[in-house]
């Protein structure tokens, strides 16, 4: 998606004309998003908004990019609120950087489920071996008591 528009927008195309159609609340939606900043880091358009108006990213990630060329991390904005974002630079007559990004409120909800099971499975395994070494405790205690004619 990030990449898309960078690409679109280095061939000339207006920031608003490469974002998604509707506007989300970040804080709500599931839907994927774009942010398109300029080369200082200030936002030229959104698909997205959080409390009324556009989050922004630390300017660290933008000093990131123009090193690196992209960059991919999970972002936080406001507390309970993540997402997995990529930002790539792009090019042409005008330069700037393309945000696109999806919560991660689904994974996370998963990621809980994922680590009760394991925490489940490894109570059953703990009394299962509790169970097998009691039960072999007895038997070799009972064995110890039975003379032999």
């Amino acid at each position: 998606m990030a990449e898309d528009a960078a690409r679109s927008l280095s061939e000339g195309q207006t920031p608003q004309s490469v974002l998604p159609s509707n506007v989300i609340d970040l804080g709500k939606s599931l839907a994927p998003y774009m942010i398109i900043f300029d080369e200082t880091g200030q936002p030229l358009a959104s698909s997205v908004q959080l409390e009324g108006s556009t989050p922004l990213v630390p300017t660290g990630v933008f000093d990131s990019v123009r090193q690196e060329g992209e960059k991919r991390f999970t972002w936080q904005p406001k507390t309970g609120v993540r997402s997995a974002v990529v930002v790539t630079h792009y090019g042409g007559t005008h330069l700037g950087f393309v945000l696109a990004g999806r919560s991660l409120r689904e994974v996370e909800k998963r990621d809980d489920q994922l680590l009760q099971l394991v925490g489940l499975a490894w109570l059953c395994a703990l009394l299962g071996s509790t169970i097998v070494a009691g039960g072999i405790f007895l038997i070799l205690l009972k064995l110890s008591q039975t003379k032999p004619d």
